[in-house]
Order: C-alpha cells, then structure tokens, then sequence
C-alpha cells in the first residue's frame, strides 16, 4: 500500500463529506492513477473519524474483471472479519448461516465443485465438527451461485443492523451483479459507498456509466478526482 502522504484538503474533504452525509445513502467516486495513495488516504479520514469501515480489497488483474458475484463476496467477507474483530453484535457468516438453519451438507456441497476435494471435506466433517466452522468461512471465496446468494443475504442482514462506511477497490472492474446489489443496498440499507476507480487496461465500467448507475432522487452522488476532490 503506498503510504499517506500529506494531503491536508483532500482528507479534510473526506472528513467533512463523512460527518455530512452519516446515515444516508451517499456515493463518493474517486478517479486517481494507480499507486498514488487512494486507500491509504481514505482509510485515515475514516479512522480519524472513527467510523464503522468496511474495505472491499479487489485486486487490480485482469482476472477479477467480470467475475460475477466478487465483489459481493468481498463485501460479505469484510462484515465477517468486522463482526469477528470488533465489539460487535454482527452475526458471523457461520453463525448467520446457522441462524437461518441452511441445510450445510447441500451448501457446501453446492459451493465445492471439485468432486475430490468435496469428497475430502465430506470425510473431514464427520471427524471433527470444529471443522465445519472452518469450511464455512472457507465458502465464502469460491464463486458458486450458492455462495453468492448465501453472500448477499447475509450483507443485507448486517447493513439492516449497522451503517457502514464501505470502501471498494477497483471498481472499475465490478461485476454487474455486485453492482446490481451494490445500488439495491444503497436504496433498501442505507450505505456510505466509496468506489476507487483506478484508470488501467482493464475495465468493466466506464466512469460515466459507472456513475450513471447510481443515479437516484434517494441516493447523494459525488464524482472527483483525487487531486481536485477538495
């Protein structure tokens, strides 16, 4: 990560952006070149402020662009690590998908394609139950539909509990299903949505379109550049 580097107005917009914009549905989208400091800027205003912060970490590779559901699955791995690192009373993802009582065999059945290693972890589970905790968590990074769905079910439960601020890497190769649920949320939960937008050889998104999307009477919009967001 490229370190902080003494942008005074720029985080002093962010600060103020933050404390106006509590509570309501807002979207701040960042163009900058890559390696210039976006996360590392954004996080210390949040910190400063002391507000409840979610990172989408999506590495910038021609691999992630278009997967459908990552992003989702970034976001919901992020509560997961908040409800289990903060004085928190977030559901887990495990205890979540208890709490629904989700038939866990037919789950991660559905969630491993890999016929072996499906077969690996069935032989696991019936010799230690600590393990299916574990598997569970494990889910969460494979792409199935099944996981997805599980996913985003469980964001929509912690954004009904709690006002996050989420920051999103990359997001100029966002899927179109997590941007789908990304605008459902912003409606339906109420989130401070912050998209990075790095311009590279791979996009999904064009900036225009990307902002467009959330176009919205119920929705508080900002696009600006790094350099001239103050």
């Amino acid at each position: 990560m490229t370190p902080f580097i003494n942008r005074i107005y720029e985080k002093a917009f962010l600060i103020k952006d933050f404390k106006n914009y509590k509570g309501a549905s807002r979207v701040l989208l960042i163009t900058a070149e890559s390696g210039i400091g976006k996360s590392s800027l954004i996080e210390k205003a949040l910190d400063e402020c002391n507000l409840a912060k979610l990172h989408v970490k999506i590495a910038r590779h021609k691999n992630n662009a278009n997967v459908e559901g990552l992003f989702v699955r970034q976001l919901a791995i992020a509560i997961n690590d908040y409800s289990n690192a903060n004085d928190s009373n977030l559901f887990s993802f495990v205890e979540f998908i208890k709490y629904k009582k989700v038939d866990i065999k037919k789950y991660i059945s559905a969630a491993v394609a890999d016929i072996t290693r499906l077969k690996k972890i069935s032989e696991q589970l019936t010799k230690d139950i600590g393990y299916e905790s574990k598997i569970l968590n494990q889910t969460l990074f494979y792409s199935s539909d099944s996981v997805v769905y599980e996913a985003t079910k469980y964001i929509e439960y912690a954004l009904n509990e709690q006002y996050f601020y989420v920051l999103v890497d990359n997001s100029q190769i966002i899927d179109s299903y997590s941007l789908n649920c990304f605008y459902r949320f912003l409606l339906k939960n109420k989130i401070y949505l912050i998209l990075e937008y790095t311009k590279s050889e791979e996009v999904s998104i064009e900036i225009d379109a990307l902002s467009s999307y959330f176009i919205s009477n119920n929705i508080y919009l900002h696009k600006c550049n790094l350099k001239s967001c103050h």
